[in-house]
C-alpha cells in the first residue's frame, strides 16, 4: 500500500488463475540484480541508496530479497509477505547489514 504510486519499487504480482495457498505463492518475474551486488557496482548512486533507506523492513530482510533494476532505477522488494515501521537506531542496523 505504501508504494503503490511510486515507480521506483516493484513487487512480484500474482498470476491470475493461480490460486496463492500456504505452500506455493506463483508470482511475475522480475528481471534485477541482487541489491548487494548493485551496491558494489553502484557506491555513487546516491539517490537510489537514499531511496533504499525509505523502504521499511520486512520479516524476512536480507539481501536476496531486494534486488535492482537492470537499468539501476527501480528496487524489486522480494517476499514481502511481513512488513513493519523502524526507528533511527534500527535503521542504522539495517543499512550496515544490506551494505555489508
Amino acid at each position: 500500500e505504501n508504494f503503490k504510486d511510486d515507480d521506483e519499487v516493484l513487487f512480484p504480482q500474482l498470476i491470475p488463475g493461480f490460486e496463492a495457498k500456504e505452500e506455493i505463492l506463483v508470482e511475475t518475474f522480475c528481471d534485477g540484480i541482487p541489491f548487494w551486488q548493485w551496491n558494489e557496482e553502484n557506491m555513487e548512486n546516491v539517490e537510489l541508496r537514499k531511496k533504499m533507506c525509505t523502504i521499511g523492513i520486512r520479516a524476512d530482510l536480507h539481501p536476496g530479497n531486494i534486488f535492482v533494476s537492470r537499468d539501476g532505477k527501480k528496487f524489486i522488494l522480494l517476499d514481502t509477505g511481513m512488513a513493519s515501521e523502524y526507528d533511527d537506531e534500527d535503521h542504522d542496523r539495517i543499512i550496515s547489514i544490506l551494505t555489508a
